[in-house]
């Protein structure tokens, strides 16, 4: 599974931050997981942030990457570059069906940046041919999804 998120700054500096990170963890089930990420001091911070808001009952294991070492960050390499490129895909999407430009800073940026990282969890076939989400639930899902900025008619339920 991937998340995304645009955050204001590295860091503590925004505790919300925190929190989202441990809902995703949350997410996919596992009380104990382990996150690893260098050796920077803001993002230190920002994990042992999300092993307080995990709470009870839950282990988080803080792993270094050790420096230089290109090979142990392979996949959330990976992952970013496919999210940029997803990212970039919905944009220019979007911006033909409105007939203008889409710049970083509009508000549709950041729900654009989480939306994107659900398509690559609900459309991207992984090594064994599923999706992230079937992997994480067992079983094919029904992935229907109407494009970003399509126009849907529907009837209100009663």
């Amino acid at each position: 599974m991937c998340f995304a998120s645009v955050v204001p700054a590295k860091g503590v500096s925004h505790p919300w931050v925190a929190q989202k990170l441990a809902n995703w963890i949350s997410e996919l089930g596992d009380l104990t997981v382990t996150m690893k990420a260098d050796n920077e001091r803001p993002i230190k911070a920002i994990m042992a942030e999300v092993r307080k808001a995990r709470g009870e009952g839950t282990t988080t294991l803080i792993e270094p990457v050790p420096e230089g070492d290109k090979k142990s960050n392979c996949h959330g390499e990976g992952a970013v570059n496919t999210l940029k490129g997803i990212i970039r895909t919905l944009v220019s999407s979007v911006s033909e069906k409105l007939g203008e430009t889409i710049e970083p800073g509009q508000p549709i940026m950041p729900w654009l940046v989480e939306h994107a990282a659900q398509v690559r969890n609900h459309f991207q076939t992984q090594d064994n041919g599923r999706t992230a989400v079937e992997n994480l639930r067992g079983r094919p899902v029904d992935n229907v999804m109407f494009e970003l900025g399509e126009r849907v008619l529907y009837t209100p339920l009663q």
